[in-house]
């Protein structure tokens, strides 16, 4: 996984991650970084595995272990098995903000009981599913920025 970075840590123009311009950060937790802990809704969670199961940005240069407990995590979800690798997701928001995460963030909550910001909660809540014509035209749009 990349290093952690803050909680909605803005992206800028960066010619080696292009798939992160204009995107804010949620979820790039690392071991000894502070992270807010609580609970989620499980209506957020199962969304959240929909969009993890899709992910959008596969970088080849990275495992899928945890940084935080160095496991390799494997949960079921009602909609199929995760099997977390170095996949991230994009959710878009509200006023055209998009949200740049890492599948593994559906284990950071699950299993470290991370709690993300409300305002990505929210986006994930309301944004158009993947396999969904809207979500589709979200990515095109969002992959021509």
């Amino acid at each position: 996984m990349d290093p952690s970075l803050p909680e909605l840590y803005a992206f800028g123009y960066d010619k080696h991650l292009q798939h992160t311009i204009n995107s804010l950060a949620v979820g790039w937790l690392d071991k000894g970084f502070k992270y807010n802990t609580g609970l989620v809704s499980e209506a957020f969670l199962d969304r959240l595995s929909l969009f993890c199961m899709d992910p959008v940005v596969m970088p080849f240069d990275l495992d899928g272990n945890c940084p935080l407990c160095l496991e390799y995590p494997i949960i079921d979800t009602p909609y199929g098995r995760l099997e977390f690798g170095p996949g991230e997701l994009r959710i878009p928001g509200r006023d055209k903000t998009v949200y740049a995460a890492p599948t593994m963030i559906y284990h950071f909550i699950k299993d470290h009981k991370y709690q993300p910001p409300q305002e990505f909660m929210d986006a994930v809540l309301n944004a158009p599913l993947p396999d969904t014509k809207e979500y589709e035209e979200f990515i095109l749009y969002w992959r021509k920025r």
